[in-house]
């Protein structure tokens, strides 16, 4: 893990990969269109949801189902190769917030997508940015969801 100061945090690095045995489009799609995105944003919180169109530029809000999550922007969308997402603040009570503390502490940490292909099979690299209070949370949940879209993208191969 990389450690790096922003503000009076420390910024950790998530990095994990996964092998599925899918094609690149399939891994995108199921990363990006409903119902999978639920699907697999319910190992982090249960009825977890995005709300985006995924389009460069485009603000994604990522919502826990009760009006609590994160705000970001996507940075990067290479259509079946990268996807990358930079915080902004958080969702409280459905409402954004971009200007407290709390919000500038996560403003500018990445989530990051990178889909390689080789030979039908599909590696899923992902990394996020996020602060060390934080790291063991996410470091499980990430096993967890990471799963869920292995199962998504190699068993449902033509349908959500």
């Amino acid at each position: 893990m990389i450690q790096t100061r922003v503000s009076h945090i420390t910024k950790e690095l998530i990095h994990k990969c996964i092998d599925l045995n899918a094609p690149r489009k399939r891994v995108w799609e199921v990363l990006t269109e409903e119902p999978c995105v639920r699907a697999w944003y319910s190992r982090f919180n249960p009825g977890s949801f995005a709300e985006t169109d995924w389009q460069l530029g485009s603000k994604v809000r990522i919502d826990d189902g009760h009006g609590f999550g994160l705000v970001a922007r996507v940075v990067e969308n290479n259509p079946n190769y990268a996807l990358k997402i930079e915080y902004l603040g958080f969702l409280e009570n459905g409402q954004e917030d971009l200007e407290s503390e709390d919000a500038h502490n996560v403003k500018g940490f990445t989530e990051a997508y990178k889909l390689y292909e080789e030979g039908g099979i599909t590696t899923l690299s992902i990394e996020q940015e996020t602060s060390e209070e934080y790291l063991g949370l996410f470091m499980g949940m990430w096993d967890q969801a990471l799963l869920k879209i292995k199962e998504l993208a190699e068993n449902n191969p033509s349908t959500f």
